[in-house]
């Protein structure tokens, strides 16, 4: 599974990870905007400006929408900073900047902001600020270069030291994680463990329990140092820690991943695949294909170890292919590995040295980390002993004795001395043999002693018992339920005597309640007659007032069609072209007007419009207006709401005028192109209407100096009758984004 995993889980620690992530989610967002209205100072908005564009940057999910809400909030808080001249204020803009950039996938774009921050925000004094900014310009160098992941380290110290001093001591732990999850991948497995110390001394220090992924690092540090005895401590309190919190993330799979490895080691497959599996499972269902692809290799690994080729094979087969995708260089020669292994055990060796060579072809285009050329290696030298090739062997035998010294880990060296001997036994080189396999057994005997084994058995003993133990107490609060149900019951039949000499009394007051209540019946049967008969003449009364309501929209509609018969006639005497523009403009604002009053009397609801069919035959009607079907296209995007017919009507008018200004503007000489209008909810409180094409733009300076012509001036005057916010801008076209608040009353959805 990628390193890289951990220092995500660490770096992240402040997002909620559970299943009702999206609900806190919304309720945050709500809060900061509730947070923006009040606090009207600079500071403070531009505070909440940031903590809004964060929000809807890291939030679950991949969605435009979310994007075009952080860059909106981007460029407000923006627009603040140029009046303050504050560098760290301009920094942390910057910084918000290149992450939406790298969100966007504009990754050459992101490094370049990610750099200009940092130079602003060392001549300023945020040192949360400066931490961060380091982060980041370090995330865009990779850990499998050696230059890169010097220059990644250097800069994760200094950004170490940076928040050293901040005040975020939360923030300050995880980047001394991030750092030692680097250290770790070049096996500097001393440092690694002094800076775990470290973060976790911080994290109990500031009451932080949420402690899994720091723990599931100690146990791969401890693992990598043969250590198997504090890697499964550490692996079992990650796992407590984590079903605790009923962790549902990819920290799972970590973890019974690393508990999976360590059994492998400890030679007990059997227990590792049932780990393995559920690791595989977790990753299957978060889409981590390279998290897939290094349990497969794990699972397949056990099978090896136990003699069942078949069973790898068939396992590896049963995978989806779609996870089989890696989309990093460092996995892409997981799959041929595997079948290389399997296919040496079934003794197909032609399969096995095709797949042998599929490898080498792969490891030469993506140069691969040292663990994994130890596990090529380390295959190859198998395939040609069992071949009986024991030239090749010999090349891959030395190659693997090499790597092993160079690495220094003690199961690597076991490895090799293990094959060095099979060879020389195979070519009857028996004094070397002998050498090798004893050396093998010094290695062997110091990570294996009975002494650990009995101390990791005694590891597993107390983690189950203490999960009997809860067992047990359970089973005693059930006991205790059963006693006080049992003396219920005993209370129950002494009261059942005391209720048949009490119901025996009661009969006979029944009987005379009866009588009364039957008496009273008829009376009510009385009463309810005449109310039936009211009802009906008030259930009439209403049919004729929604009739004659209906009737009155009906004639409303008809007679703005008269008026629009006669714009129509008016058109056809003879008038100069901006004439016939102001007749045909009035036209269309007239239609938009009657629709309203054809969906109110055509539908039940009368005093609400569905606006997804407004809109479309509004827009319908535009397109054949103005005979544009195939030259320009218009995208809808309308939430499924009903508005009053008053609000209705007005975004109506604003929705001809902008997208009649775009038919008739936006696209000189028949240029094709397309438009695009969308009506959404920003809460239960607020909507927004956004009419935006890809047109030649409008001009923003003559916009603001002259001021607009009677489409402009109209769309002003609906967008403050409505009480909402006009903003208008041109970048590769025309964006006109209209935002209000909804009064009481006048929205229905669905």
């Amino acid at each position: 599974m990628k390193r890289v995993l951990i220092c995500f889980l660490m770096l992240s620690l402040v997002i909620p990870l559970a299943g009702n992530a999206q609900a806190v989610a919304d309720l945050k967002a709500d809060s900061l905007m509730h947070a923006l209205s009040i606090d009207k100072t600079d500071t403070g908005q531009i505070n909440t400006l940031f903590e809004l564009a964060d929000h809807y940057m890291l939030k679950p999910g991949e969605y435009p929408a979310d994007l075009d809400k952080a860059n909106r909030f981007i460029n407000e808080s923006g627009r603040l900073i140029a009046k303050r001249k504050s560098d760290d204020l301009m920094g942390n803009h910057l910084l918000q900047r290149s992450q939406l950039a790298r969100e966007l996938k504009q990754y050459d774009r992101g490094k370049k902001l990610a750099e200009e921050a940092l130079a602003v925000l060392l001549k300023g004094t945020n040192k949360l600020y400066l931490g961060n900014a380091y982060l980041a310009v370090g995330g865009y160098y990779h850990y499998e270069k050696e230059k890169e992941y010097e220059e990644k380290i250097r800069l994760t110290n200094l950004a170490v030291e940076a928040l050293s001093a901040s005040t975020d001591r939360a923030k300050y732990a995880a980047t001394l994680v991030y750092l030692a999850d680097l250290y770790i991948l070049r096996g500097k497995r001393q440092q690694t463990i002094e800076l775990l110390d470290r973060a976790l001394l911080i994290y109990q220090s500031i009451g932080y329990t949420r402690l899994s992924a720091v723990y599931i690092m100690y146990a791969s540090a401890y693992f990598d140092d043969a250590n198997f005895k504090k890697s499964i401590q550490y692996s079992l309190m990650a796992l407590k820690d984590a079903k605790a919190a009923k962790d549902s993330t990819m920290t799972m799979c970590q973890i019974n991943n690393r508990i999976g490895v360590t059994y492998t080691n400890l030679k007990e497959p059997e227990k590792s695949i049932g780990y393995f599996i559920e690791a595989l499972e977790v990753a299957k269902r978060l889409n981590d294909n390279e998290a897939v692809l290094t349990i497969a290799q794990n699972v397949v690994n056990s099978y090896i170890y136990l003699d069942e080729g078949k069973k790898a094979l068939h396992f590896l087969e049963s995978i989806d292919p779609k996870f089989l995708v890696s989309p990093s260089n460092e996995k892409k020669f997981v799959i041929p590995s595997c079948y290389l292994i399997i296919y040496t055990m079934l003794k197909d060796y032609p399969r096995a040295e095709r797949y042998g060579r599929e490898v080498f072809r792969l490891m030469e285009l993506y140069p691969p980390l040292d663990n994994n050329l130890h596990n090529f290696y380390h295959s190859m030298s198998r395939l040609y002993i069992e071949k009986g090739d024991y030239v090749n062997a010999s090349v891959y035998v030395r190659k693997l004795d090499s790597l092993s010294g160079k690495m220094g880990q003690p199961y690597n060296m076991r490895i090799a001395y293990l094959y060095r001997f099979r060879l020389d036994t195979a070519m009857k080189r028996y004094s070397s043999a002998i050498d090798n396999i004893l050396a093998y057994n010094v290695i062997n005997d110091s990570i294996y002693t009975e002494t650990s084994k009995k101390q990791i058995q005694q590891l597993e003993v107390e983690y189950e018992t203490e999960n009997a133990r809860k067992e047990l107490r359970i089973r005693e609060q059930d006991i205790l339920m059963l006693r006080q149900r049992n003396e219920l019951q005993d209370q129950s039949a002494k009261r059942a005597n005391l209720l048949i000499n009490i119901t025996i009394t009661g009969i006979v007051i029944l009987l005379l309640v009866f009588a009364l209540v039957y008496r009273q019946y008829k009376l009510k049967k009385r009463v309810n007659g005449i109310i039936s008969v009211k009802n009906d003449q008030l259930q009439h009364l209403v049919a004729e007032k929604e009739w004659l309501i209906k009737e009155i929209h009906h004639r409303v509609k008809n007679n703005f069609q008269v008026v629009s018969s006669l714009l129509e006639i008016q058109s056809s005497y003879p008038a100069t072209e901006d004439v016939l523009s102001s007749i045909k403009e009035s036209q269309h604002r007239i239609y938009s007007m009657s629709l309203v009053h054809q969906k109110l009397y055509q539908s039940e609801m009368l005093s609400f419009i569905h606006m997804p069919e407004y809109v479309r035959e509004l827009i319908e009607y535009l397109q054949d207006s103005f005979g544009i079907r195939g030259r320009i296209m218009i995208m809808l995007e309308v939430e499924q709401i009903r508005l009053n017919h008053s609000l209705a009507t007005n975004l109506g008018l604003i929705l001809n005028e902008c997208v009649t200004n775009s038919i008739k503007y936006a696209f000189p000489g028949d240029h094709p192109g397309k438009i695009r209008v969308m009506l959404k909810l920003v809460s239960a409180s607020e909507l927004c209407m956004v009419i935006q094409d890809d047109g030649k733009g409008i001009n923003m300076n003559q916009l603001t100096d002259n001021g607009g012509s009677m489409g402009m001036d109209l769309l002003q005057g609906l967008t403050e009758e409505i009480g909402g916010y006009l903003n208008i801008s041109s970048d590769k076209g025309t964006r006109i984004e209209i935002n209000f608040n909804l009064p009481e009353g006048a929205i229905e959805q669905g």
